[in-house]
């Protein structure tokens, strides 16, 4: 008896829900199961090499030929959707971001930028405007002069950018003008440097980045900031601010955020809309009583309709243990939140912390102890 073939779709399907998540660690397993796809049959060689152009990675010696102004691109890269560029030597990354406005240029159809330590330059940001999402670390974004508007980008996440260099850099890049359909906006800091000057910076100069933020506030569904150390920025966002964030839905902050203090003393500046509170708890465990604590006066005073959830991500891991067992202050917490129909979940960073492209993922970590609505 002869099998028929797969369906087109169901082929596709099996493809891509055998790939690893897209990460830059993953490219190199991503390209080998690739292979291995391609060679069952001609129909799934074309869809395997399909998927392979969708997602496009650029390091170091592999900039110059795409670099060159004369050279062709491969066939393949006619499919991308989502272009990556990283380089570990300095000489490298002008050709990787040269590669890189070659390819924004010539097709439309990439959507997503991710860069790791590369110079974004002026001619990349004027090839951008068919961006819908980019990511950079440790990027210079060299913002001397102004940007023009980005219609499409609707997803920025910046960690350790550098933009110590420039006057004003970050009222040129976050403002309505350059950023008309922007939603989603994370800002992390894993080095011992601030968002500012690339040291401790004073409340003035803190200014430089607050007000650009806030120029976007109202529009923001999502927003992530976390700052090693000290939180200064979001420290520095007082009531009225956090009334500004009329659309936000999800929101994820450091355990040490002067926002929870805020919201129990002044409950209607919580985010109307909000749906998802995240606290990063980067602590050693040994007062989690009190992070409990803080959390369960916010709970109370959270207002809202649907289904609301806080997910508290843990650095270091805790035990698990019974009702009977528990402590005090994470009982009250979790009765309290039951009341109020709100979802508590505990995680625990599944792998390191410090990995930059993982430290804002929630739904790819490991749950400790069961949901409010199950306790």
């Amino acid at each position: 008896m002869v099998v028929p073939p797969l369906p087109v779709e169901i082929v596709e399907h099996i493809i891509k829900q055998s790939l690893p998540p897209l990460r830059f660690s993953t490219f190199n397993k991503r390209y080998r199961l690739l292979r291995k796809f391609s060679l069952v049959d001609s129909r799934w060689r074309v869809l395997a090499q399909r998927e392979l152009g969708r997602h496009v990675l650029v390091k170091n010696g592999q900039s110059r030929s795409l670099a060159d102004e004369r050279a062709g691109f491969p066939e393949y890269l006619k499919h991308t959707k989502s272009f990556w560029g990283r380089s570990s030597i300095e000489d490298e990354r002008h050709n990787v971001g040269m590669a890189t406005y070659r390819l924004l240029k010539a097709h439309e159809g990439v959507e997503e930028l991710c860069l790791s330590y590369i110079p974004t330059l002026d001619c990349l940001l004027l090839a951008a405007q068919h961006l819908r999402a980019f990511t950079g670390n440790c990027v210079d974004l060299e913002l001397d002069s102004s940007i023009p508007p980005l219609p499409l980008l609707t997803y920025i996440s910046l960690v350790d950018p550098l933009l110590a260099r420039y006057t004003s850099a970050w009222s040129r890049l976050l403002n309505p003008t350059t950023l008309p359909s922007l939603r989603s906006l994370k800002l992390l800091r894993l080095d011992e440097v601030d968002f500012i000057h690339g040291a401790d910076s004073s409340n003035e100069e803190i200014n430089t980045i607050i007000q650009p933020l806030l120029s976007l506030a109202a529009r923001l569904e999502v927003f992530a900031i976390f700052e090693r150390d000290e939180q200064a920025v979001a420290n520095r966002l007082t009531t009225e601010d956090w009334k500004r964030f009329v659309e936000l839905q999800h929101l994820t902050i450091g355990r040490r955020s002067t926002a929870l203090s805020t919201w129990i003393n002044s409950p209607d500046s919580i985010p109307p809309r909000l749906k998802t509170l995240v606290i990063l708890d980067l602590g050693d465990g040994g007062d989690r009583d009190e992070v409990y604590e803080e959390l369960r006066g916010v709970v109370a005073k959270w207002r809202g309709e649907g289904r609301r959830q806080l997910v508290i991500k843990h650095k270091v891991a805790v035990e698990k243990v019974d009702a009977g067992a528990v402590t005090g202050a994470r009982e009250s917490l979790l009765r309290s939140a039951k009341e109020r129909e709100i979802v508590v979940r505990e995680v625990l960073a599944n792998g390191s912390f410090d990995d930059w492209q993982t430290f804002f993922d929630v739904w790819w970590v490991l749950p400790l102890v069961l949901s409010s609505r199950s306790s």
